[in-house]
């Protein structure tokens, strides 16, 4: 009977000792997903929503169709 009840609290023990470390684990994808959205979020406000990288993305057509002229002068 004592080495059932052995067994069980080592059981026990176990299964608290990964009870421990899921907790452990899920407490770091929570901060990881809190510094992700961080960036997310400051990212969007340096980039006003992709206005900024919508202008960039036309200067740059632009530049590529001033090159092609230019090209084609040549």
């Amino acid at each position: 009977m004592a080495k059932d009840i052995y067994k069980e609290i080592n059981s026990l023990k176990e299964d608290f000792d990964q009870l421990i470390t899921n907790i452990q684990e899920q407490n770091k994808i929570k901060t990881n997903i809190r510094e992700i959205e961080t960036k997310c979020e400051d990212f969007r406000i340096k980039y006003k929503n992709g206005a900024e990288i919508q202008k960039l993305v036309g200067d740059l057509q632009g530049i590529i169709q001033e090159n092609r002229v230019l090209e084609q002068q040549l």
